[in-house]
């Protein structure tokens, strides 16, 4: 039987590409495969639908690959992590010791997401409102999954609370006035993340020197009364020989 049109009526296949049968057939239905270089109105709009169709399902295929990845990576966190107690650096806290690249990127996030928030960096954290700091507390959760291993938001807020109290020790050794210190940052005023991590190993290092001391003199009390109690069995030895 001899062909009515320049085309070939292809048959339309519902299997996809990677054995998916949610992905849209190779040729729509309605369309066919042309077979010379002149095509009709219809054949191009079938094409466009096809097109469509196949954007359409890998547009799908990538948010639920990104979904996937999210929840690969909330299942690797083994439990949550309660804000521990005693002084130590932030970076200890979070268990980031041995990568403190990816805590110097969570800096550089939080700065970011503090001042997209609408933080004053003339204010203490707790006087910014709680609009601000639920905004914040949203935005890193969303856009860096591992702070939510961090019970009740403890690490963002330490962070930011850290940035926070050194801009403003900054802003009062500089005299600036009561401006707000987030419109600062667009002109560069704002003190910068490795400034800040070199103050937390500072008062780290400071710390060490303390507790170092502190175990110094515990240990030069040990000896004086150990000395002191020699002493006073010495005495009482001679004490003892004279009476004789």
């Amino acid at each position: 039987m001899a062909l009515t049109s320049t085309h070939k009526v292809q048959k339309a296949t519902s299997k996809s590409r990677d054995g998916n049968q949610n992905q849209p057939a190779l040729m729509n239905l309605k369309g066919t495969k042309p077979t010379s270089k002149k095509m009709t109105m219809k054949d191009m709009q079938a094409a466009m639908e096809w097109l469509k169709e196949e954007r359409d399902y890998y547009k799908k295929k990538a948010k639920r690959a990104e979904k996937e990845k999210q929840k690969a990576e909330l299942q690797a966190v083994d439990e949550l992590i309660p804000k521990p107690k005693g002084k130590m650096s932030i970076v200890k806290k979070m268990q980031m010791d041995d990568d403190r690249q990816k805590y110097k990127s969570i800096q550089h996030q939080l700065r970011e997401l503090s001042i997209r928030a609408g933080f004053d960096f003339n204010k203490t954290f707790t006087e910014q409102g709680h609009d601000k700091r639920n905004k914040l507390y949203k935005a890193a959760q969303e856009q860096i999954p591992e702070l939510k291993r961090y019970v009740n938001d403890w690490a963002t807020i330490e962070i930011v609370k850290q940035f926070v109290n050194n801009q403003r020790k900054w802003d009062s050794k500089k005299g600036h006035g009561h401006s707000a210190s987030a419109s600062r940052c667009r002109e560069g005023e704002l003190r910068t993340i490795d400034e800040i991590e070199d103050d937390e190993e500072q008062e780290e290092a400071e710390d060490v020197a303390v507790s170092q001391k502190l175990a110094e003199g515990s240990a030069d009390e040990v000896q004086d009364e150990a000395s002191g109690g020699a002493a006073s069995l010495s005495e009482d030895e001679d004490n003892g020989d004279g009476d004789d």
